[in-house]
C-alpha cells in the first residue's frame, strides 16, 4: 500500500509541472433542406470561449446565467454575422437568428437561411474566435438529403465551397 502512495506521489510531482493544454474548437451543423429553401444551423460554442469574446465589447457581461440576455443576445448576434457567413455569389446572406440554448458548458445557436432560388454552390465562412485563439478549429458537419460531408476549418483556412447540385 505504501508502494502505491509513493507512486502516486511520484506520479503526481512529475505532472503538476506540464501546462494543461486547453483546446479550441467549435462544431457546426448545416442541413440543407432543398424542399424547404433552407439552411437550417446549429452551432455549439464553448461558453468560456463565447464569454471571452464578448466581454472584449462589454467587459461586465455573464453567460451562464446571462447578466443580460437580450444584451449578450446582441452582441452574439453581432459576432456571428462578422464571423460566421453563408455567401452566394459573392454576397454574404443575411441568416436568420432563432435563439441559443446552454447544455452543460456548451453554447447551442439556432440559425437559419431562406433562399428564394437554389444556387449551384455556396461558400462557408467560420472563422468564430480565430482572432481571440491560435490553435481554433471550427469543424463543420453539412448534410443534406443524400450525403453528408465533414470539414476542418482553421485560420489559415477559414472558408469552403460546398456543391449543391450533386
Amino acid at each position: 500500500m505504501l508502494f502505491f502512495y509513493v507512486l502516486l506521489n511520484i506520479f503526481q510531482l512529475y505532472f503538476a509541472d506540464l501546462e494543461v493544454h486547453k483546446f479550441y474548437l467549435s462544431t457546426t451543423e448545416i442541413e440543407y433542406k432543398k424542399e424547404l429553401k433552407t439552411f437550417q444551423i446549429m452551432t455549439q460554442l464553448f461558453i468560456d470561449d463565447l464569454e471571452l469574446l464578448l466581454q472584449q465589447q462589454e467587459k461586465s457581461l455573464r453567460l451562464f446565467p446571462d447578466s443580460n440576455a437580450k444584451h449578450s443576445d446582441s452582441l452574439l448576434i453581432i459576432n456571428l454575422k462578422k464571423e460566421f457567413q453563408l455567401i452566394i455569389n459573392g454576397e454574404p446572406q443575411e441568416i436568420s437568428y432563432i435563439g441559443k440554448e446552454y447544455k452543460n458548458d456548451i453554447v447551442v445557436c439556432y440559425l437559419e437561411l431562406y433562399l428564394d432560388e437554389i444556387p449551384s454552390t455556396i461558400e462557408i465562412k467560420n472563422s468564430m474566435f480565430f482572432d481571440l485563439f491560435d490553435s481554433q478549429q471550427n469543424i463543420i458537419h453539412y448534410r443534406n438529403k443524400t450525403s453528408r460531408k465533414s470539414f476542418l476549418l482553421h485560420s489559415k483556412s477559414p472558408n469552403l465551397v460546398i456543391n449543391l447540385t450533386k
